[in-house]
């Protein structure tokens, strides 16, 4: 089944064999703000739905169990049942089988977060920290003012590579703690503010406030902009 969730907290259930939709759909909420930022299986057949206002566990049986309110804005997988989830006012992780909050990891507004190896990528209002699981922090924005941006999306790229959509000056490469790469309307993209991005193998793909946008060979020499638009 394929589930999708709509910005009216409506979750639709598709069947992907006969591509017709399931007869039942599940109303996440009353509350017509309350869209659905995300959808965590687990293997116990629930599924837990990330909100921008909540956190709310659905049984195998579609039934809502657990409704935790959360202004939650972004996530990263940590393990099968604990998540990296940042929110208004702090990133925390969270364990959809106990439903409850292990720990928070930063005490501030973040926007966007990527776990990787031991290390917590978190994206706040000043700009880019990286947070070991040992405690160590350290501020890219102080050796580089590209990570002082407001940074949208934090994912990982082929090679290791992660890869930032700013809401400014486009999107950033990063690899081993350093700058590697970096791309604006200078070299091609349709706009410097990069609401979301995807990786997909040798590819990016960058959703811009002027259309959407296509990396090939991210971070290489023959690296090529394609720009979709209706503009």
């Amino acid at each position: 089944s394929i589930y999708v969730g709509s910005e009216l907290s409506y979750v639709f259930i598709f069947l992907a064999r006969s591509a017709s939709i399931f007869k039942n759909s599940i109303c996440l909420s009353i509350e017509d703000d309350r869209s659905i930022v995300a959808s965590l299986p687990y293997e116990d057949n629930s599924i837990t739905f990330l909100g921008n206002t909540y956190i709310l566990k659905v049984s195998p049986k579609l039934k809502p169990e657990f409704d935790y309110q959360m202004p939650v804005k972004a996530y990263s997988r940590i393990t099968d049942r604990e998540y990296l989830i940042a929110t208004s006012f702090n990133t925390v992780i969270f364990d959809i089988k106990t439903l409850k909050i292990i720990d928070t990891v930063w005490n501030e507004r973040t926007t966007a977060v990527y776990f990787r190896n031991d290390t917590f990528y978190i994206a706040t209002l000043k700009g880019l920290y990286l947070k070991t699981k040992a405690g160590k922090v350290s501020f890219l924005g102080e050796k580089n003012s590209l990570f002082q941006q407001r940074i949208s999306v934090i994912k990982e790229g082929s090679n290791n590579i992660i890869w930032l959509a700013t809401y400014g000056d486009g999107v950033i490469g990063l690899k081993g703690g350093k700058l590697f790469a970096h791309y604006t309307t200078s070299n091609g993209l349709s706009s410097n503010i990069c609401r979301t991005l995807q990786t997909d193998g040798e590819r990016l793909w960058i959703g811009t406030d002027q259309g959407v946008n296509v990396i090939t060979h991210p971070g290489k020499g023959n690296s090529k902009i394609i720009v979709y638009s209706t503009a």
